[in-house]
């Protein structure tokens, strides 16, 4: 005879129903943190390129401007009569419109909103061009050979001293000690010119300019400002003089100049326009500077320091130049650096002008 069991096995059904539910709710909790992880970081990595593209058309902004062709305003024609085009420009009047372009722009920050696009974050780019002539080129201001700097114990052209004066006033600034003799030993065993200013930073020395490394905007109103490290010197004029009509901002609050921010642009063209009246490319400044460069620094040569004086470059042949473009978008800001340098091509029937991007860095 056969027995059947009258036992059952009731309740497995329910552990196994809890058991694949618990899974099911880890598995989209698992999801769920991983996506609103990843969403802001995708929002975030996508307003980053977009900001570093903004940076970009800035720099193209900036170069498109200096690019621009060197010629004489058009005169406007009167009771229909045609003039003639304007003859093309000599040697000392294409100097004086370049440099006229440049007073309204140099060291004063440009800032433009972008065209939205549909359903795009609106974007925004800030640029500044520096003139690199406008600051200290401490390659060429030393021997390598010799382990000494040019001129040292002269009775003119001194440039030992010149920088004496330069640190001086920057250590009041922003402080430190000692920083010329740091920098004159580092350069006597190095043996060989530095290849990027930021190199400094080695220097024990010159640890307060960590906090003031590159050229910030500012605002109009700040006449005092502050000075940095690469708005100071540079490796890239390959020039041993200074252009005083292109000063950094930083080397113009060194010698208590008034700055380019300090006035607004309709000011300082309308300045351009008095002191480049017969402007000739070169320049005597024992004769020149207080016709020419006291109206727009609002200082008089004998108020210099001697030393500074020498340091002056007499014709104006600006070549290299450092444009800041900051692209943002979504309060994320990218900062880039380009030096470019600029050339001038001219024939008997027009000008043509190119920049060249030499170095770009990624702030």
């Amino acid at each position: 005879m056969i027995h059947r069991s009258t036992h059952t096995r009731n309740g497995y059904i329910l552990p196994l129903t809890l058991f694949i539910l618990g899974g099911l709710m880890s598995i989209v909790t698992y999801l769920f943190i991983r996506s609103s992880i990843f969403s802001p970081v995708t929002r975030t990595a996508l307003a980053q390129e977009k900001a570093r593209l903004a940076a970009y058309a800035g720099i193209e902004m900036a170069r498109s401007l200096l690019a621009q062709p060197i010629e004489k305003e058009k005169e406007e024609s009167q009771m229909g009569i045609e003039r003639k085009p304007p003859a093309a420009p000599t040697q000392d009047e294409r100097a004086a419109i370049f440099l006229k372009r440049l007073l309204g722009i140099i060291n004063r920050w440009q800032t433009f909103v972008l065209p939205r696009q549909k359903n795009e974050e609106q974007a925004s780019v800030t640029w500044c061009i520096v003139a690199e002539q406008g600051k200290i080129d401490i390659n060429t201001l030393f021997d390598f050979k010799k382990k000494s700097f040019l001129g040292a114990g002269a009775a003119r052209g001194d440039t030992r001293k010149a920088l004496q004066y330069v640190f001086d006033r920057v250590q009041k600034q922003i402080g430190g000690s000692n920083m010329l003799e740091a920098l004159e030993n580092y350069l006597k065993a190095r043996k060989k010119p530095i290849d990027d200013v930021t190199e400094l930073l080695m220097i024990k020395e010159f640890e307060p300019f960590k906090n003031y490394l590159f050229y910030e905007p500012q605002q109009a109103k700040d006449t005092k400002g502050a000075v940095y490290l690469t708005d100071i010197f540079t490796v890239d004029s390959n020039s041993r003089t200074v252009e005083p009509w292109l000063l950094s901002e930083s080397i113009a609050h060194i010698l208590e100049l008034k700055s380019a921010q300090a006035t607004s642009r309709e000011q300082r063209l309308k300045l351009a326009q008095e002191v480049l009246k017969d402007f000739k490319r070169s320049a005597q400044w024992a004769q020149d500077w207080n016709k020419r460069l006291a109206p727009l620094y609002g200082k008089e040569l004998q108020s210099l320091p001697k030393d500074i004086e020498s340091m002056f470059n007499t014709p104006f042949e600006p070549k290299t130049f450092a444009i800041f473009s900051y692209g943002t978008v979504q309060e994320v800001t990218q900062r880039l650096l380009a030096i470019v340098e600029w050339t001038e091509s001219v024939d008997k029937k027009k000008t043509a002008n190119d920049v060249i991007v030499k170095k770009l860095y990624w702030l």
